[in-house]
């Protein structure tokens, strides 16, 4: 694959479903009318009831601001599903590519928390429909912390750093900018997600990096 380092061409690769940023474009604009539809008839009973100036000028931004910030999430939404030819995850003897990042060494990294919440109850709630029907939902991803994510994501050179911008960006327990975030279970029907967050965790070992598995039970689902 063009974007990945050549020493990462026979690497384990896990990839998103094809047609997920074009589904997740269609549902953002989907949620976008839906809610432009409840402000406006927010605005008639309003009108119809005679309520206060405010409150029409009030439901008069949402109807702007609301949907148009739905429609801007969108952008990024159909990045993290398209990125690098869909990429996921690849798994090499050199390190970990991640889309729109590129390499992260063995030696780099610090360590590695697989989170699979999938596995225990969820109500059901409009915020749980939201998210999902968004392709936001963070049920099932990976952490990487490394030693300096500042410099790895000025490296210069590296075939797989397309975009370093759109690489999600996460903190260690002191608030330090210390990793990424990746691999959307969700979007990962096959390999699924718990089969590559298997290989992931069989070859973060095998190298002495410490790995974090976060499940609500049945932890051996990772290490068989």
């Amino acid at each position: 694959m063009e974007t990945l380092p050549p020493h990462l061409q026979n690497a384990y690769i896990a990839r998103y479903a094809p047609g997920l940023a074009a589904k997740y474009r269609r549902n953002h604009y989907v949620v976008a009318a839906v809610i432009a539809a409840l402000l406006i008839a927010g605005l008639v009973f309003s009108i119809l009831g005679k309520v206060g100036t405010g409150a029409f000028v009030l439901i008069g931004i949402l109807m702007v601001v609301t949907p148009g910030m739905v429609l801007l999430m969108s952008r990024g939404t159909e990045t993290r599903w398209s990125a690098d030819d869909r990429l996921a995850l690849a798994i090499g003897d050199a390190g970990v590519v991640f889309p729109s990042l590129g390499l992260i060494a063995w030696g780099e990294m610090t360590s590695i928390t697989v989170c699979d919440q999938s596995l225990g109850f969820r109500r059901r709630s409009i915020g749980v429909w939201t998210t999902k029907m968004l392709g936001r939902d963070m049920m099932m991803y990976v952490d990487i912390h490394v030693r300096d994510s500042e410099a790895l994501l000025a490296r210069e050179g590296n075939p797989g750093a397309s975009n370093p911008a759109a690489s999600r960006r996460m903190t260690d327990k002191n608030m330090k900018l210390t990793g990424f975030k990746g691999v959307w279970g969700e979007g990962l029907w096959d390999p699924t997600f718990q089969a590559a967050a298997r290989v992931l965790i069989a070859e973060a070992e095998r190298r002495g990096v410490p790995v974090e598995v976060r499940v609500p039970a049945n932890v051996d689902t990772y290490r068989r």
